[in-house]
């Protein structure tokens, strides 16, 4: 029997994020711990990574924590934001085939997003514009497009209402040959930016 493996990692946050509930992966109030506790009650094998400090972490410390983790071939990998930059980065390094790759809104630094974050107001300039700060180095990276090649299928979800999220949606589907699926006014997918913790449309995609 095929143990069918889930890993939905967090993206990055502006401070610790044992202070922020709707980050913690386990958290039914969130759409990952409502989509852990769906996939659980259907046999999945479900890990949701902690990286408590990775506001102030880089790269090799997020890899560091995930290379923990039996990752193969049955595996779905489920990326937000900084999380889906990670596992795609990740993915290019390491030669891993799995079964799919899920990102939702997923960050990376292109050109005119640095001026839409600081219009957002999610991060403060040091942290965008400085060259050397964890969050610019952790989003420098070359996509690896050969990704497709070794992972069954490739989705990102993003919303329609964020411009640097939009354009960074668009590059990694285009690069990975992904499927986009839009769901209107969700913004980055926090919990004050949607109506409910459910999310249907990703347990559907997991499932499929």
């Amino acid at each position: 029997m095929i143990n069918k493996k889930v890993v939905m990692l967090h993206g990055w946050t502006d401070g610790d994020i044992s202070d922020m509930p709707e980050f913690l992966p386990d958290n039914e109030a969130n759409w990952i711990g409502w989509t852990k506790n769906e996939l659980e009650k259907c046999g999945y094998t479900v890990t949701n990574p902690f990286i408590r400090y990775g506001y102030k972490s880089e790269y090799k410390d997020w890899k560091r924590e995930i290379d923990k983790i039996d990752i193969d071939e049955n595996t779905v990998l489920v990326g937000w934001s900084a999380g889906g930059a990670f596992f795609t980065r990740w993915l290019g390094e390491t030669k891993k085939h799995v079964k799919k790759l899920i990102l939702v809104a997923p960050a990376k630094i292109l050109g005119v997003s640095k001026d839409a974050l600081s219009k957002v107001g999610w991060f403060n300039e040091d942290v965008i514009h400085n060259p050397q700060s964890n969050f610019e180095k952790f989003l420098h990276f070359k996509l690896d497009p050969e990704i497709k090649n070794r992972v069954d299928e490739i989705v990102v979800f993003v919303s329609n209402d964020d411009e640097w999220l939009v354009e960074s949606a668009r590059l990694y589907a285009k690069e990975l040959d992904a499927r986009l699926i839009e769901i209107k006014n969700q913004v980055h997918f926090l919990n004050h930016q949607r109506p409910e913790p459910k999310f249907p449309e990703m347990l559907k995609e997991i499932m499929r």
